[in-house]
């Protein structure tokens, strides 16, 4: 398993990852419907993940690593503060800005806001969201493990992190997912002490999706405190 990568292939990763945005725009694959993601990647977790947001009221909440769609913050209808971060984000934005200023539109949340940052070097002070999102990222980063403390740190005494991952087998070859994590990784980050973090859910599933090859996906809800 590689926990962590070169600066160099997190580059080239950034690269590719930027690339497949664009093809998807391209050919019109790039959807703003979480739901239709969520049920390709998520299979029975899905359903279960959209009613737990939906009752819950929620503060400040931050995506990290949130992607061109914005990850899980469009199911969230109401928050004290959206943050959509994301190491890309400053090209999504030129990529999508017309599809981004409706949903802002349309959005009853009262602030939303944007930021390029970068997981392992997050710039934002300690205990500084409610609800954090994670959501298929930390295979993109170049430290998965600096990354998790960086997560932890940025989220509030007695808050929440909804996380998940794929689990891809040593022979999956994906130009975006250079970092390649186990169960056994992911469970020795939320175990140590130092990130404060204990779990109130998990869940490994099969991915039930086309060309998937035998990958699983770790999804997990935390509390910090």
């Amino acid at each position: 398993m590689i926990p962590k990568i070169s600066g160099e292939e997190w580059t080239d990763s950034q690269k590719q990852e930027l690339q497949y945005w664009k093809w998807s725009k391209k050919i019109g694959k790039n959807e703003f419907n979480k739901r239709t993601v969520f049920i390709k990647y998520f299979s029975e977790f899905a359903c279960w993940f959209e009613e737990s947001i939906g009752e819950m009221n929620f503060g400040i909440v931050a995506d990290i690593g949130c992607g061109a769609t914005l990850g899980a913050l469009p199911l969230i209808k109401e928050a004290i503060a959206k943050f959509a971060i994301d190491s890309l984000m400053d090209e999504y934005v030129k990529m999508h800005k017309k599809e981004y200023d409706k949903r802002f539109e349309n959005n009853i949340c009262d602030t939303y806001i944007l930021r390029n940052c970068k997981t392992e070097n997050l710039d934002f002070p300690d205990e500084s969201f409610d609800e954090i999102f994670c959501m298929n990222m930390l295979d993109h980063v170049e430290d998965s493990e600096k990354s998790f403390k960086e997560i932890c740190r940025v989220l509030k005494k007695g808050g929440y992190l909804f996380f998940n991952v794929d689990l891809r087998p040593d022979t999956a070859n994906s130009p975006c997912h250079k970092i390649r994590l186990t169960e056994q990784i992911i469970d020795s980050y939320a175990e140590d002490k130092s990130n404060d973090i204990f779990f109130l859910h998990k869940r490994i599933i099969d991915i039930k999706a086309p060309n998937a090859g035998g990958m699983k996906n770790y999804l997990a809800i935390f509390k910090k405190g």
